[in-house]
């Protein structure tokens, strides 16, 4: 498909692509891109998320602070 192909029939090509097919788009004869539908991305649930967080290891704070200030520097506190 030629970018003067594409751009009279955009809406028919996205239709198309949505529906599953795959375009090869060509410039000056020779093919440049191909236009496909995404994967779809699955999105994990609250449920998930609150799992994978409880895997998550644990923060103290205060150790966190001092190893900043070791790292950065005594901050002024704000």
């Amino acid at each position: 498909m030629t970018e003067q192909e594409l751009s009279g029939n955009f809406a028919d090509v996205m239709n198309a692509v949505e529906a599953g097919e795959v375009f090869r788009l060509t410039r000056n004869g020779r093919e440049a891109a191909e236009l496909r539908p995404l994967r779809p991305v699955r999105r994990p649930s609250a449920k998930e998320l609150v799992a994978r967080h409880r895997l998550l290891p644990r923060v103290d704070g205060t150790v966190m602070r001092r190893e900043g200030d070791e790292f950065f520097g005594p901050g002024d506190g704000t």
